[in-house]
Order: C-alpha cells, then sequence, then structure tokens
C-alpha cells in the first residue's frame, strides 16, 4: 500500500506538469502530516488554484484500498480555515497549522501558507482572548437554538432526540473550543476524551457527554443536554465577569447619539400626553434600551449573549443619576412623562461641554452651515 506522502508527490507532479499556472499550492495534512498514520490512515490533500483558475484536479479515489481525498481550497476559504470563520474553530484550523507543502508555484505561496499559520498561533494567544470570547457568547446562541431544537423535535422517540443532541453537542463543544482559543486535530469522535484541553470547562463535563452518548431514554437525554447547556453557560459567564467593564461614556460619546434620544424622548412624552399607554409603554422601552446601548458604548450584545444590557448599564446609569423608566408603573403616564424629560435634561447636562446645534430656524442653519 503506497505511503501517504508518496501520494501526495503523484499527485503534485501531475499539477507541476499539466497545471503548472492554475495552480499556487498543493499540500497534505491531517495524520499523515502529523505522523501519526496508520496502515488504515486515509490521505487529506488540498490544492489552492491560483487566482481566477480552476482546473478539473477534484477528486476522491482509492489508492491500495486508502482513501484519497484531493480537494480545493481557494485563499480567502484557507484563511476562513486558519481562523475558524468557514468551517468553525473546534476543527478546521488544524488544515492549516498541519499543512506540509509538496509544490507551490512561487515562494509567495509558501509565504501566503506562511502567515496563515502564524494567524491559527496569534488566535490562541492572550491577547486574542476578548475576541474569541466574544465569538465563544455569539456561538452561545446556537447552542441554544439547538436546545431549543431538540425540546421541541426531539420528545417524538430517543432516536430523534439522540439525532437532535449531537447537534447541541457539536455547537458545545465549538463554544468551548473559542473560549479557551484551542482547536483538535482529529474530528469530535477522536476529541470527545479529550476534555482536559478545555481549560475553562463545566466541572461535570465528562459525565455529562457521557450520559449524552449513552442515554437510553428521551428524559435522559433532555436532562443531560440541558444540564450541558446550562454548565457551558455558566463557563462563559465566569469567562465574562473578567472582562473590564466598558468606559463610562464622554460628553462626545453622548452627543453623537442624542439628536436621536431626544427624538426619543418627545415620542414618550407625546404618547403620555394623549394617554395611550400601549404606545407610552412601548416608546418608554426603546428609549430606555438606546440609552442602555449609549451608556454601553454602543455594546447590547450579540444575538444570545448571556449579559443584559439593561442590567449591565445599571450602575453607568446611577452614576450618571439617570431614572429607570422600566421602574415606572405602565398607567403611571405623568411620572413616565417627567421621567423622560430628566433623562433629556440629564444626557445634556453630561455633555455640557459639547453637543449638536441648538437651531431654532431656517436661517440659523443657513448660517450654521456656511461656518462648517
Amino acid at each position: 500500500m503506497p505511503e501517504g506522502p508518496a501520494v501526495a508527490g503523484v499527485l503534485a507532479a501531475h499539477v507541476r506538469e499539466r497545471y503548472p499556472n492554475d495552480v499556487d499550492l498543493v499540500a497534505y495534512y491531517g495524520s499523515w502530516a502529523r505522523g501519526t498514520a496508520t496502515a488504515e490512515s486515509d490521505l487529506d490533500i488540498f490544492y489552492v488554484p491560483a487566482e481566477g483558475r480552476d482546473p478539473p484536479l477534484a477528486h476522491s479515489l482509492l489508492v491500495g484500498g486508502r482513501l484519497v481525498d484531493f480537494w480545493p481550497l481557494p485563499w480567502p476559504k484557507l484563511r476562513g480555515f486558519a481562523d475558524g470563520t468557514a468551517r468553525g474553530w473546534a476543527f478546521a484550523p488544524a488544515v492549516v497549522a498541519d499543512a506540509r507543502p509538496v509544490y507551490a508555484r512561487s515562494d509567495e505561496a509558501v509565504d501566503h501558507l506562511d502567515r496563515l499559520k502564524a494567524l491559527v498561533i496569534e488566535l490562541q494567544q492572550a491577547a486574542a482572548g476578548p475576541r474569541m470570547l466574544e465569538r465563544a457568547v455569539g456561538q452561545y446562541a446556537e447552542v441554544v437554538r439547538q436546545l431549543a431544537q431538540l425540546t421541541k423535535f426531539g420528545r417524538a422517540s430517543v432516536v430523534s432526540a439522540r439525532a437532535h443532541a449531537l447537534a447541541v453537542l457539536v455547537s458545545a463543544w465549538e463554544c468551548l473550543a473559542l473560549a479557551n482559543q484551542v482547536y483538535f486535530d482529529e474530528g469530535l469522535a477522536k476529541s470527545i476524551r479529550l476534555v482536559d484541553r478545555f481549560r475553562s470547562r463545566p466541572d461535570d463535563l465528562e459525565a455529562c457527554v457521557a450520559s449524552l452518548l449513552h442515554a437510553s431514554t428521551t428524559d435522559q437525554v433532555l436532562v443531560a443536554a440541558e444540564t450541558l447547556v446550562a454548565g457551558v453557560g455558566d463557563v462563559l459567564r465566569v469567562l465574562e465577569g473578567t472582562r473590564q467593564a466598558p468606559p463610562t461614556p464622554g460628553p462626545a460619546a453622548i452627543w453623537r447619539v442624542y439628536p436621536e434620544l431626544h427624538d426619543a424622548v418627545r415620542k414618550v412624552v407625546d404618547a403620555c400626553a394623549h394617554g395611550d399607554v400601549a404606545r407610552a409603554t412601548v416608546e418608554a422601552w426603546l428609549l430606555q434600551r438606546d440609552v442602555d446601548a449609549t451608556l454601553l458604548g454602543g455594546d447590547t450584545g450579540s444575538a444570545g449573549n448571556l449579559r443584559c444590557a439593561h442590567v449591565d448599564a445599571g450602575p453607568v446609569r446611577a452614576a450618571f443619576g439617570l431614572v429607570d423608566l422600566l421602574t415606572i408603573p405602565a398607567r403611571a403616564l405623568a411620572d413616565l412623562a417627567n421621567a423622560a424629560l430628566d433623562i433629556d435634561a440629564q444626557l445634556l447636562a453630561a455633555a455640557r461641554d459639547g453637543g449638536p446645534p441648538r437651531l431654532e430656524t431656517l436661517d440659523d442653519l443657513r448660517a450654521h452651515l456656511r461656518e462648517r
């Protein structure tokens, strides 16, 4: 049976002979690149087409009984593998990190691959921690969505439950990989026993995964999945607690959004004046949401974020002396209108060192425009 590198060499020679201007790079990866291949190991090889070229090279074939997968991976997609944005962070970066070139059209192609390898390393460093944690929090929305799918559709049978539970596990694994800035050389089936690589993980992660894999009833699947998702959420909350609080917004930051906030105040007051409880309540919610976002530097969190902007903005709101509109009873319209006006006045006071032009007439507007 031919060795993997020898097969890769034949394919590289074919590229060099038939398509020298159509391919920038040929490289193999996986167990053969890591030196852990066995007699049963397949061979994974990718080639990078030259810009604008699409040579007919892609093949999946058997050589001496061994699967050989030869597939195209353009530079932009290869970068997506390096940073985990193309096929997830938990496994895709290994394609780049392990890649061993057997053909390169130029030194620039090798340098390009080396830069992508460096990117994989960079995303595992402490400096990239906040970015990766933010991605993990975003991924948690998908974990929760998969759990909802399991809860909704998995009750029909244990088979259906286990099918949906796998999606929960895959998504949770990706979430933990991002949060811990680690990726795995092999797929989930072999990596599932490597929970120790997650420095931050649920205390019962190994037992929880085992329960999920070996559950024999629908209820067991649901309990294991819910425990896993809750545990991952707890880990992310702890990690998020180590992040620096957003800086208190300065006058310039407040003034950038003040015209919109002022208009939102006007809508609240108008609804209150007309006695429209429903409209006043909704307008107050919207105003409070935008005020909180302003106090948090515009960061209200991505979908599925573990943070609550309204809660997180509380200390900053108190520091500014701002009223929390959500504490006012829905039908207390006079109090709600006065509170909205107070917010308007307090934001003006907080940004007294600057502010948008206060123009009353068209002549004022024309004069202002001439001065710019």
